[in-house]
């Protein structure tokens, strides 16, 4: 078969199947990276519950994860506020996708906090 630039870029909607299995998970598995200290600690989300890390409290709403035998891809919708004095900040509501890092990311002077590549529940 030549490859057209036509059919060179319908080439991602032949994926999309292989996407639409992604199955539910129970607990979601994130790093966050300390940025004062260095450390990376890992953090296990169960879905609906608040957990912290440092001034961050994180909670998993919902977390996908594709089977083995599909393009690897674990997306997990993460709200993460900030607790202050007398006052918690919503910092980030939106999808954070393993494969892709940077395109929705935390901005904060202290934390990142990304999705682990492959969960194992």
């Amino acid at each position: 078969m030549l490859w057209t630039r036509r059919s060179f870029l319908s080439l991602p909607f032949l994926l999309l199947p292989f996407l639409s299995f992604a199955r539910p998970q129970a607990v979601a598995h994130l790093k966050g990276l300390d940025k004062v200290t260095g450390r990376v600690f890992e953090i296990s989300a169960p879905i609906d519950q608040s957990v912290s890390f440092g001034t961050l409290e994180i909670t998993v709403r919902h977390c996908d994860q594709t089977p083995e035998e599909a393009i690897p891809e674990t997306s997990v919708f993460l709200e993460i506020k900030e607790k202050k004095e007398n006052a918690t900040i919503l910092l980030f509501s939106s999808w954070m996708f393993a494969s892709s890092p940077g395109i929705s990311a935390l901005e904060h002077p202290t934390y990142d906090v990304w999705v682990s590549p492959r969960q194992s529940d």
